[in-house]
């Protein structure tokens, strides 16, 4: 028993059951077929589900794995049926022959019903013992079907996930890269404050490391995250840069979304919103509201110079990516240039 799965438990208990009442129909419908001297019944109901029954398994068993699945040989599967077919045929026949002859009926004048003994081999009856081979070259090419394409749905899934592991190792070397740069420029003008990005940065690792492997985390971890990233990356701003944010998320409420979706737009707002020489603004806003959560960040656009490895986008690109393989259909992503202000929206339906 430890061999046999349930789902095939199941399965046996289905064919089981489906012909377990087709066998006892008849009984039920018809049971002066029964009874009697000539039990009709036996003949011309019986008789014929058994040999459906077999031709049914012994197709679904053996000739179609065989013939049709792995060799291809469709015509050695058609004559194995064809001479299945005539046997059961003329077996049929001739041992009903043997116990009397087929069994017919017919009234006469008075109106009273006398039953004859015939031997007939109707084309008809030929055909419809080519039904359970039907049947079974359906059921057992969906049931093939089914599971090809749950076998391609694992192999997807697997490689899905491998990809998103991919991404999420390109981001954190990414992220620890700009986390660094910050920290180094810190290190002559303030070793105070360099000491304290330092602090904050093995707090974000220990985040990186244990929570963002996982597939969901809660939002509200994410905007703690969010949160002492940017106080890392306030350490290094100065005066002129002026940065706010504003996170909106029901205490009440628990939502799961995937690690590390905003951080990207973040990184690249201070990439592109901080200048040395004007005033610089920057602004994120994150809302939950009707189950999806709004993400938006605003800041003034101060292009980097062409060929600057830190604005090579690579954050962004990798969110894209990462967005079309956990929320295919259920986000939205859009940013604009207003006014020499760049605006970019991220909505994902949790």
């Amino acid at each position: 028993m430890r061999g046999i799965s349930k789902i095939n438990i199941v399965n046996i208990g289905i064919h089981v059951f489906m012909w377990g009442i087709l066998v006892c129909f008849p009984y039920l419908l018809m049971p002066k077929l029964f009874r009697g001297d000539h039990d009709m019944g036996v003949d011309h109901v019986l008789l014929p589900l058994i040999e459906f029954i077999v031709l049914f398994y012994l197709n679904y068993f053996i000739l179609i794995e065989r013939y049709v699945f792995k060799k291809k040989k469709y015509l050695l599967f058609l004559l194995f049926n064809v001479l299945a077919v005539l046997f059961f045929r003329f077996d049929g026949a001739i041992l009903r022959l043997f116990r009397g002859g087929v069994y017919g009926q017919h009234n006469d004048s008075a109106g009273n019903g006398k039953y004859y003994n015939e031997v007939h081999f109707d084309f008809k009856n030929i055909i419809l013992l080519f039904l359970p081979v039907i049947f079974s070259v359906a059921i057992k090419s969906v049931r093939k079907w089914s599971s090809s394409e749950a076998e391609k749905k694992d192999i997807l899934n697997k490689n899905l996930q491998t990809e998103l592991q991919n991404l999420k190792y390109q981001l954190q070397p990414h992220f620890f890269f700009n986390a660094l740069n910050n920290i180094y420029s810190l290190v002559e003008i303030s070793p105070l404050r360099a000491q304290e990005a330092i602090y904050n940065l093995s707090k974000l690792m220990r985040y990186l490391l244990y929570d963002a492997g996982r597939e969901k985390i809660k939002l509200s971890d994410e905007i703690i995250f969010i949160k002492k990233y940017i106080e890392l990356m306030e350490l290094r701003q100065t005066d002129r840069t002026k940065v706010a944010y504003k996170f909106s998320v029901p205490s009440s409420e628990t939502y799961e979304i995937a690690p590390l979706l905003f951080i990207s737009l973040i990184e690249n707002s201070y990439k592109h919103g901080v200048s040395a020489v004007y005033p610089s603004m920057i602004l994120f806003e994150l809302e939950v509201y009707d189950n999806k959560v709004t993400f938006k960040a605003s800041n003034d656009n101060h292009p980097k110079r062409q060929g600057d490895i830190i604005s090579s986008g690579i954050g962004v690109e990798n969110l894209k990516k990462r967005l079309e393989l956990i929320y295919p259909g259920r986000h939205e992503f859009s940013s604009e240039i207003v006014e020499n202000v760049f605006h970019v929206v991220l909505k994902v339906d949790l």
